[in-house]
């Protein structure tokens, strides 16, 4: 058994500097009829009651590139993966209960297969057959998602970006990510006119047509969609950077694609250098809804029959 302690970035992060690429018109093209490979999740919110708070995720096989993992034995297999997650400041049970229920949506919309979430101890306990410590990780990923107003833009420096937070009805200070050849700025966001709850769907695709490899297509509700229509109008009549629109994950921005003119239908969709995998984490987070609460990760452990000494088809 190999137990790793201490919290650790999850694989969001990888979606995050992969979404960081797109920022061109393209990144917020109204989305039309889809063509090539698709993968479509739904809305939690239309099936969990307790997800009330809103609505409904590399050529197209190519492998992920995590870094590998160390544990007891290279020659050993893990035939579980456990992971604890805290919660950032301590929580009620109730809260804790819904969180875990988001949880779980994310685990079946991620396609892991007997995953089992609970709440234990003042936290959260997913476990899941083999090594899974990548897609577990991703269930405590808060995946809070606002479409901000860019009202200045700089470069970006280590010093002149601290860590984002700020409540959806104030202004932000956030920064993107140096991905390749483009550089990370610094960006002076207005409060938030499109979050994620106005989200009503999200799915991976594979863009065959258009060249653009795998991106996010969004869908909103009817509130969402009018909210972006009226933001997309605003920003249509500013000079740059004031016509740019922020997408923001988590205080982090993806990207700021400028706006020429009204996005009216409420789709659009975030492009980058997504991989299959990340496009689909990141439509199966933006789905499911944001966690209530931050949940840091506080344990990894991988479990195998060599250092346990259990038969795992018995599980005795």
């Amino acid at each position: 058994m190999a137990k790793r302690v201490g919290p650790r970035a999850g694989r969001l992060r990888a979606v995050r500097c992969a979404a960081v690429a797109g920022a061109a018109i393209v990144g917020l093209a109204a989305c039309g009829g889809s063509s090539g490979e698709t993968e479509s999740t739904e809305s939690a919110r239309d099936s969990k009651g307790a997800q009330d708070k809103g609505s409904s995720a590399q050529g197209p096989d190519a492998a992920d590139t995590s870094a590998p993992r160390s544990s007891a034995s290279s020659a050993t297999r893990a035939t579980q993966t456990s992971v604890v997650f805290t919660p950032a400041t301590p929580q009620k049970a109730g809260v804790l209960e819904t969180t875990a229920d988001l949880m779980r949506h994310r685990a079946e919309l991620l396609g892991l297969k007997n995953a089992h979430v609970a709440v234990f101890g003042g936290g959260i306990t997913a476990t899941a057959p083999g090594k899974a410590e990548e897609k577990l990780t991703a269930l405590g990923e808060q995946a809070r998602l606002e479409f901000r107003p860019v009202r200045g833009e700089s470069a970006a420096t280590a010093d002149r970006c601290p860590a984002a937070t700020a409540p959806a009805t104030e202004p932000l200070t956030a920064c993107s990510t140096k991905s390749g050849s483009v550089p990370a700025n610094r960006y002076e966001l207005g409060p938030a006119a499109v979050r994620g709850g106005d989200v009503s769907s999200a799915r991976a695709r594979y863009d065959e047509q258009g060249g653009s490899g795998w991106l996010v297509d969004i869908a909103f509700t009817n509130r969402g969609a009018q909210r972006f229509t009226d933001l997309t109008t605003e920003l249509s009549r500013q000079q740059p950077p004031t016509n740019e629109v922020a997408i923001v994950l988590d205080g982090q921005v993806l990207s700021a694609p400028s706006v020429s003119s009204t996005i009216p239908n409420g789709k659009v969709q975030i492009s980058g250098t997504f991989t299959r995998a990340s496009a689909r984490e990141l439509a199966a987070l933006l789905s499911a809804g944001a966690l209530p609460v931050d949940m840091k990760v506080s344990s990894v452990t991988d479990i195998d029959d060599a250092a346990t000494g259990r038969d795992a088809s018995t599980g005795d």
